[in-house]
């Protein structure tokens, strides 16, 4: 019997091997689009523009903690220099001071990461197939670029637009208008537009941050947060102390129409703050270009052909620097 029994016993085949072989396979290993060879994960839409966020995992775990720390230290500083050392407080901010300087050089490295990402935006909407998603982007891309205007204006009016730096004298009308040169700020119209601009800078650097993500986000209406969330612009929340600090003085500033004029002299001081503010976010985006090939096509080819090489892999570069999330 046990003869007969071992007769009918069924060896598994090698077609049946392979076959429970293939049902062993991991889901992960299937390959649809190719993304997973490559180890550069896809940003998941689920109903989003993925470039409306502007942070990066690594870089807030890393910039957290010193951002609020400098910017903690810097109001502690300009509060005591106004108190210890007003004369020095109130020299540093003359016409083509540090601090002015320090404003235009803050600006400008601002503007060379803003810019780079606004172009890379355009690439993407003129790349994108699907018709919401060029539509969520080109809105990022304004948003991101009214930033880019308002420091580039900054900027700009710091340097009175060249004016002294070229040496040509501006129409007579526009000094009839402004008073001095090419201060626009002193056109009546500018004022209120300069107002109404650093309201929104405001938001989007100090409120939006937050008020964009959960658990704030959550408590909005969900046919609202649908209709905003997608689109709209967040920043890094590691930034927010910086620009917090910024309007911090202009508040202080505003504040000296009820309290008196010697306030009026944290205008610079505000400026400075705010172009802190900007230069942390010009770096933070071209670190961030640089770390996270899914922002950059070219980065993500030539990591394929780094891999190829033997190089690097890009599966481990992928899970270094958290795109795999």
């Amino acid at each position: 019997m046990s003869s007969m029994a071992d007769s009918h016993e069924e060896t598994p085949t090698e077609d049946g091997a392979e076959a429970v072989a293939s049902t062993n396979e991991e889901p992960g290993d299937t390959r649809t689009d190719g993304h997973e060879d490559q180890g550069v994960a896809t940003p998941d839409t689920n109903g989003e523009c993925p470039s409306a966020d502007l942070e990066s995992a690594p870089l807030e775990t890393l910039w957290s903690q010193p951002v609020l720390l400098v910017s903690i230290v810097v109001t502690i500083a300009i509060l005591l220099l106004h108190e210890v050392n007003y004369e020095l407080f109130d020299r540093l901010q003359y016409e083509d001071s540090y601090i002015e300087n320090l404003t235009v050089i803050g600006l400008i490295i601002g503007l060379a990461g803003m810019v780079p990402r606004c172009l890379a935006l355009w690439r993407e909407r003129a790349a994108s197939k699907d018709d919401r998603m060029r539509l969520w982007v080109l809105l990022v891309f304004l948003q991101l670029l009214f930033l880019s205007a308002v420091a580039f204006y900054a900027a700009a009016q710091e340097l009175e637009f060249g004016q002294r730096a070229l040496g040509y004298d501006p129409p007579e009308d526009v000094k009839e208008e402004t008073g001095i040169g090419m201060n626009l700020h002193n056109l009546v119209f500018m004022e209120v537009a300069i107002a109404i601009g650093a309201v929104i800078v405001v938001f989007y650097t100090v409120v939006l941050p937050y008020m964009a993500r959960s658990p704030w986000s959550d408590r909005l209406p969900p046919p609202l947060r649908g209709l905003l969330y997608p689109w709209l612009l967040k920043l890094p929340r590691s930034l927010v102390p910086a620009f917090g600090t910024g309007t911090f003085f202009t508040l202080l500033q505003n504040i000296s129409l009820v309290l008196g004029n010697e306030l009026e002299q944290f205008n610079e001081w505000a400026e400075v703050c705010f172009a802190m503010g900007f230069a942390l976010l010009g770096v933070y985006l071209l670190i961030a270009d640089r770390m996270e090939p899914t922002l950059n096509p070219d980065a993500v080819e030539r990591l394929k052909e780094r891999e190829q090489e033997g190089s690097i892999s890009v599966d481990d570069f992928g899970k270094q620097y958290g795109l795999d999330r």
